[in-house]
């Protein structure tokens, strides 16, 4: 091969100049940009890397019923309730995870001051979102605004995971997981920056610890364990210390137990009685489900489709009704969308498979939930089932509007 590509070159280039590259330790102890890269004897096509010194990793192993309040306790803690609690940095799934989330945080967790009344001491929740689909002045208007920052939450995908430098992030939140090792080690970048210090935290469920594993075989990850009852004790903080005004009293709350039920309420009341809110938690479960389903390889061992309860996931958007409901409802939101943008008569034409899986930037699927997971397809229908590596293409495409 090379042979021939020298051929070539002597035949249609001008006194060619052949450069051959490889790599070279930047120092005497082996590494490269104070990253060690190591290669495994069992597996010498999977690079393992040493992290900074100065990056902390945490694992946060909650059920996902409780997932969705544990996230905003985490928030309330470092953010609202801590004197320097920095930047933070949480990455999700979808981009309508991040308009979902983004929007509830601020209907519940940022109250108008005329409303309620907050602890003296307690700083102001500043919260930002970033994805794909934004228009590019927005995305530049957000990235300088929380750049400028000293404190605040950005919401965002993987489109943040790579390219951007972002001074003085305190923590990186992994709320879901997208990818394997490699993914880790870009979203953990963002923070513990040119010899920083940083934390990282991984939020996984019971059935998927197995990730822990294979991040501290692959990437020589130490994870310390957060606990999840001291982490919402700092709901009971905050339920004891949040009231309307023309209240006479704080509410009375004595357990951790019963503060977490009456934090979780406050989300499902707000998703149940918000008219936005509603459809924008529905549109996010069933795009987070679709991401879940995608995963492939060695990783779908760790993220099995068929070990999620569906009923528990949509806990965690602050949802009530039945999985099979909400898909009946997505899709038929998907439907109307598509017949009203139907072209007419005079300017027809048959619309593609590829168009038809994407309408306002939204990656929408192309069959009855049915299929989907949320029951399983008779005998009768004879569609064929998509692989999960189409359907991580197609998430990837979405994200950049494509």
């Amino acid at each position: 091969f090379i042979s021939g590509v020298e051929k070539l070159a002597g035949l249609t280039l001008t006194d060619p100049v052949r450069c051959l590259a490889r790599e070279v330790s930047s120092s005497s102890d082996g590494t490269n940009d104070g990253v060690e890269t190591k290669f495994s004897e069992s597996n010498p096509d999977a690079d393992q890397f040493a992290m900074p010194a100065g990056l902390r990793h945490f694992v946060l192993v909650v059920p996902w019923k409780l997932r969705l309040v544990s996230l905003a306790a985490f928030l309330l803690l470092k953010c609202q309730y801590h004197k320097n609690g920095g930047k933070l940095i949480v990455f999700m799934a979808t981009q309508d995870c991040v308009d979902f989330h983004y929007r509830l945080f601020n209907a519940v967790l940022c109250p108008d001051d005329e409303e309620y009344i907050i602890p003296a001491h307690a700083s102001r929740l500043s919260l930002f979102r970033l994805h794909g689909s934004m228009e590019h002045s927005e995305r530049e208007s957000v990235f300088h605004t929380y750049s400028l920052s000293k404190s605040g939450i950005l919401l965002t995908t993987d489109v943040a995971s790579r390219g951007l430098d972002l001074a003085s992030v305190a923590w990186v939140v992994m709320y879901h997981v997208t990818g394997g090792p490699v993914d880790y080690i870009h979203r953990v970048g963002r923070t513990a920056r040119a010899g920083g210090r940083g934390k990282a935290v991984l939020f996984l469920s019971p059935d998927e610890l197995g990730y822990m594993d294979l991040l501290r075989a692959r990437a020589g990850v130490n994870f310390e364990q957060l606990n999840l009852p001291d982490l919402m004790l700092t709901s009971l903080y905050h339920i004891r210390n949040t009231k309307r005004r023309g209240d006479n009293k704080f509410p009375s709350c004595a357990t951790v137990e019963e503060s977490t039920s009456r934090f979780s309420h406050l989300f499902l009341d707000a998703v149940t009685e918000d008219p936005v809110l509603n459809p924008l938690a529905e549109t996010a479960y069933t795009s987070f489900l679709r991401a879940y389903a995608s995963f492939s390889g060695e990783l779908r061992q760790f993220f099995t489709f068929k070990r999620l309860h569906l009923g528990h996931v949509a806990r965690a958007f602050g949802l009530t009704a039945t999985p099979k409901d909400i898909a009946s409802r997505v899709t038929g939101r998907f439907r109307g969308l598509q017949k009203s943008a139907k072209p007419g008569k005079s300017g027809s034409r048959k619309r593609s498979a590829d168009e038809d899986t994407e309408v306002s930037g939204q990656l929408a699927p192309k069959r009855r939930p049915e299929v989907m997971g949320f029951s399983q397809p008779s005998r009768q229908n004879k569609t064929k089932s998509t692989k999960p590596m189409d359907i991580a293409h197609r998430n990837m495409l979405a994200e950049y509007g494509l």
